[in-house]
This record gives structure tokens, C-alpha cells and sequence, in this order.
């Protein structure tokens, strides 16, 4: 607690060996996700705690998985979180938990099929959320009773970064709130919704963009079968020039993360790479988020597996309906995304050229060197020990000799997730075996390259490579 005369601040209740990822006020008790350990893979198995002056330390019984955005009513009578099949730390889309803390009875808020992915009380009886539905981004109210009552939904904007995120307005009435809104042709603006109708505050900070609004193209979504019939959903970003187009396919991190119509498309590459001339793919293969928990968990113990054919049955699928040009294929994606674009161009012919950023590319040597081995334990579904499992037989390292195309390796020097030691081995195993490979790592950047010069620099290189590769140049 800090004290706001003195500025002095002061542990106020947190027990000794506890670590607190998140926390809230619950009246005069606090509700946090706690760990006994403070390291990455501590996180997973985190808990919901109710920390209080007045009593010891107590966890709420709520379901098996991850816990993000944990709030409690200023009343101090409930807390409401999410819960989640998670990837990653703080990128939670899931169910609503509703906690009773006097009785400690918890309840799961049934939202229409909506993946929640932020909360706020709007006051003591009701929440505000905001979540992503397949493509659609939705906001809604939800009652102490557990009832859910959406108030704003469209696939043709959306709000916040990662996942959509709103807070409620709760001076300006009911179903009031803020957010910042964007599309593929609308950059970020703080916005508020209300009985005032929809009112754009800030937008002072997007001069300039008309123009690349222009040359960014058209953005459309596209839906195939996968071979075992699953439906895939991904966003389509095409010039305005006739195709076939040289097309990359653009895999987002996670895997329990998911593309909406947003200005940046997580990466904030795709306006300039339509205006270079590409097509670019954006895919939400099973273990995407916005589809349900029993979706995200399809790629756990099978990363590299289902959702590689979930990819390339959508290249095939642009290329039949006159997206593609079968010839100037690339793929490329960052993280999981990075792995993704590994393991690809290894096991098929379907991609000319990658852009393999952060990535794992060899998962025993990961095991032993990142900040999050419970990564791989979950979605490889085995033991490093096995010479026979996933750890070796999905490493794309050890098949560098199937690489038919140029590869493009990036990390950064400082990356504690993927080391960049990880883009060395497969830059070395391509090298080894004759094959085109270009390694540049960023010596002041981590797991996201962020830094300035570092993005300008990027951004230069994804277009020559990319240029070069398909021709365009």
C-alpha cells in the first residue's frame, strides 16, 4: 500500500513466500492471483486469493486452468475473474467466474459463447465485458444473478490490443463505457458508447494515416475446412489489384491468442505489405481463442500437428479461389508463430520463403534454456526424455534438410522466452545443409522487436526478403 501524503509505501498483506501476478480491492480485503514461486511457470498453476487484515489467507475453489483479470466489488461481497486455457501470461479469453465470498460458492456465467477477455464492476450489482466471439468482438453486462445481456457487438471493429478491452463509464448510465476503437481502416481512437450515442475523444495521435489507409487495400474474411472438417476463420488483407497475388501467411503468436479485424493485426505489418503488392493471410487455426475453451484446447499435446493442416488447407483454399500465386508463397509469424513458420517449411511445399521470428525451433535445447519449460510440457504433451516424442520429432531443426526455400531468422539478443540461441541452431542446421539462411538478432531487444531503430530496420528487411523471394522487387 502506498500512503499518499508520506508516499511511503508499505507491504500490506501479502504472506511471506506468496507471489501476487494480479490484484483488486474487495471492499477492505484484496482478491488476487497468487503463486507460491515467482518464476514463468509459476504462473500457470496460480490460484484466487482473498487477502485480509482481519483473517488468514484463503483460496476460492474455482475450476482447473489460468486466472486473468480478477475484480472485486467495492462492496467486498463478491469477485468476479476469468478463467482460461492459456498460452500465455496475461492473454486470458475465457469463462466468467462469479464468486460469492461469504459463502464462497462459485458460479460460472454462461456469456452466448463469447470468450471474456476483460472485466470491470460497472457498480455492486453488475460487470461490464468485453470478449471475442469467432470473429466478432462483443461487450456486454453481466449480473450478480449470473444473467448476460450483450450491448454492442460487430466483426467490423474492435477494441483494445491483444484482446478486446473496455471500461465501463459509470457516472454517464447504464451500458456506458470507453474503449479504444479500431478497424483495418479506422487506426486507434479513445472512444465513448452511451445514451449520448458513440463519440471519437482522441484521435490526435493518427495523423498521417490516410494514406496508408489507401494503399492498405481491402481486408474481407475467408473460411475453409480443414482436412478433418473443422472450420477454420482467418482475415484477408488484398490489394486492390487483380490477383493471383504473391500472398504470405502471417501466423499470430500464442497458439491461444486470435486475429479480429483490428488496425494492427498484432504484427503492424500488413498495410505496408499490401501496399507492397502482397496478399497477406491472417489464420486462427484450433487453439486460436474466440471459439470456445474445447477449441483452444485441440492443439494442446499436438502443436505441429492439426493446426499446421488447419494452415495449409487455407493456402491451398486462396490459391484454388484466385488469392494466390501457387509460386510465391511465404510464411511467417513470431513465437508460436515463429515455430509455426519453422516447422512449415520444413514438412511442406506448400510456402517458397519464412520469416521464423522468436521462435522454438529445437525443443530439447528450449527445455533447458528458457524462462518457460511448462510451455512445451503442455502443448508437446511429453518429456523431454522420450527420444522418441514430440520434443525431437517436432523440432524443425532436425529437419533442415526439407527447407526448398530462403529463410529469414530474427530474434533479440535479450528474448529469456525463445533465446535467440534458438534462431542460431536453425540458421546453423540450414547452413549445414546448404541451404539459404539470413540470422540477424537485435542486440537491445527481447521476445517483440520494439525498439525503434530495431523496427525500422525490420520492417526494411521483411520487405526486401519478401520482395526478393516473390519476385516483386
Amino acid at each position: 500500500m502506498l500512503d499518499v501524503e508520506t508516499h511511503e509505501p508499505a507491504q500490506l498483506l501479502s504472506p511471506e513466500q506468496v507471489n501476487i501476478w494480479e490484484a483488486d480491492w474487495a471492499g477492505d480485503e484484496v482478491v488476487a492471483i497468487a503463486s507460491d514461486r515467482p518464476d514463468e511457470n509459476a504462473w500457470y498453476d496460480a490460484q484466487v486469493v482473498v487477502l485480509s487484515v482481519r483473517t488468514a489467507a484463503r483460496k476460492l475453489e474455482m475450476p482447473e486452468g489460468q486466472f486473468g483479470f480478477v475484480r472485486g466489488s467495492s462492496d467486498g461481497t463478491h469477485v468476479a475473474c476469468i478463467a482460461a486455457f492459456c498460452s500465455d501470461r496475461g492473454l486470458v479469453a475465457g469463462n466468467v467466474m462469479l464468486a460469492d465470498l461469504e459463502s464462497g460458492q462459485v458460479e460460472h456465467v454462461l456469456t452466448d459463447d463469447v470468450d471474456i477477455t476483460s472485466l470491470a464492476w460497472r457498480d455492486n450489482a453488475s460487470l461490464l465485458a468485453s470478449g471475442q466471439r469467432n470473429l466478432e468482438t462483443v461487450v456486454g453486462v453481466i449480473s450478480l444473478s449470473g444473467s448476460w445481456r450483450p450491448v454492442w457487438a460487430t466483426e467490423e471493429r474492435t477494441c483494445g490490443h491483444w484482446y478486446p478491452a473496455v471500461e465501463p463509464l459509470t457516472e454517464a448510465g447504464a451500458d456506458s463505457f470507453a474503449a479504444v476503437v479500431h478497424s483495418y481502416y479506422e487506426p486507434p481512437a479513445l472512444t465513448l458508447f452511451g445514451p449520448f450515442g458513440e463519440r471519437r475523444i482522441i484521435d490526435t495521435a493518427n495523423k498521417g494515416t490516410d494514406e496508408l489507409v489507401k494503399r492498405g487495400g481491402s481486408l474481407r474474411i475467408e473460411r475453409w475446412n480443414a482436412p478433418d472438417g473443422l472450420k477454420v476463420e482467418s482475415l484477408l488483407a488484398i490489394p486492390d489489384t487483380p490477383g493471383p497475388h504473391p500472398m504470405l501467411v502471417l501466423i499470430h503468436g500464442g497458439p491461444v491468442a486470435a486475429y479480429r479485424t483490428s488496425w494492427h493485426l498484432i504484427y503492424g505489418w500488413t498495410q505496408l505489405l499490401v501496399a507492397a503488392g502482397f496478399a497477406v493471410l491472417h489464420p486462427n487455426p484450433r487453439g486460436s481463442g474466440g471459439r470456445g475453451q474445447s477449441f483452444a484446447k485441440l492443439v494442446r499435446g499436438d502443436i505441429g500437428g492439426a493446426d499446421t493442416t488447419d494452415i495449409t488447407s487455407g493456402v491451398r483454399a486462396m490459391v484454388n479461389r484466385g488469392v494466390a500465386d501457387p509460386s510465391r508463397v511465404s510464411v511467417a509469424g513470431r513465437s508460436y508463430g515463429g515455430f509455426m513458420a519453422a516447422w512449415s517449411i520444413t514438412q511442406t511445399t506448400d510456402f517458397t520463403a519464412a520469416i521464423v521470428m522468436a521462435p522454438a525451433t529445437n525443443w530439447c535445447s528450449l527445455h533447458f534454456s528458457s524462462n518457460l519449460t511448462r510451455f512445451a510440457e503442455t502443448f508437446l504433451g511429453d518429456e523431454v526424455t522420450n527420444p522418441n516424442g514430440y520434443y525431437f520429432t517436432r523440432s524443425p531443426v532436425f529437419f533442415a534438410d526439407q527447407v526448398n526455400g530462403p529463410v529469414l531468422n530474427i530474434a533479440g539478443a535479450g528474448d529469456l522466452t525463445a533465446p535467440p540461441t534458438q534462431s542460431m541452431e536453425f540458421h546453423q542446421a540450414l547452413g549445414h545443409q546448404g541451404r539459404d539462411s539470413t540470422l540477424v538478432i537485435y542486440p537491445e531487444d527481447g521476445h517483440h522487436i520494439e525498439s525503434r531503430h530495431a523496427t525500422i530496420d525490420l520492417m526494411h528487411r521483411i520487405i526486401d526478403f519478401l520482395g526478393s523471394t516473390a519476385g516483386t522487387r
